[in-house]
């Protein structure tokens, strides 16, 4: 997954990899789903530091036992809207964070730029041929350790040569 970080500061180096990877995505979307949630964060925040605010106001006017209802029912509206915005900023969190899963990683800068079909290898690995004889059956496996053990420990003497079971 790329990095918000490195979609906002660095949106035309990443728009020139997926260029090369011969990959249509538009990030313009992206990056305006991510403004689009930051400003609706942006607006929660503002809206829980009036809670917060109006919270003490309340406190002051209970302790000095004067009538906050008229407060509490301003905050409760707002607690509405921050319930709302709430739910706006998740929604957009999993929006936008399906949308930066499908963003391919950047390719480093020694990976040759080439037609979409038609990819330099750049090495390969011998394949191991196994001959029949030389695949051991799992089932048959415990029985070879325990005989190689048991040649193994011949020559001692067997108080101090412990052979175990499988």
């Amino acid at each position: 997954m790329i990095d918000i970080k490195l979609l906002r500061e660095q949106p035309e180096a990443l728009r020139v990899a997926l260029e090369n990877r011969h990959n249509p995505l538009d990030l313009d979307g992206v990056l305006a789903l991510d403004a689009q949630r930051r400003r609706q964060l942006h607006a929660m925040e503002q809206l829980r530091a009036e809670q917060n605010k109006a919270m003490q106001e309340i406190a002051q006017l209970k302790k000095a036992k004067r009538d906050a209802s008229s407060a509490i029912a301003a905050m409760k509206d707002v607690s509405g809207r921050i319930k709302a915005l709430d739910d706006e900023v998740k929604e957009l969190d999993t929006r936008l964070r399906d949308q930066l899963l499908i963003i391919p990683n950047v390719p480093h800068e020694t990976v040759p730029v080439g037609p979409d079909g038609n990819r330099e290898t750049a090495r390969r690995w011998p394949i191991r041929e196994h001959s029949r004889s030389s695949l051991v059956a799992h089932s048959d496996r415990p029985r070879r350790l325990r005989s190689a053990r048991r040649r193994r420990c011949s020559h001692r003497i067997r108080t101090s040569c412990r052979v175990s079971r499988l």
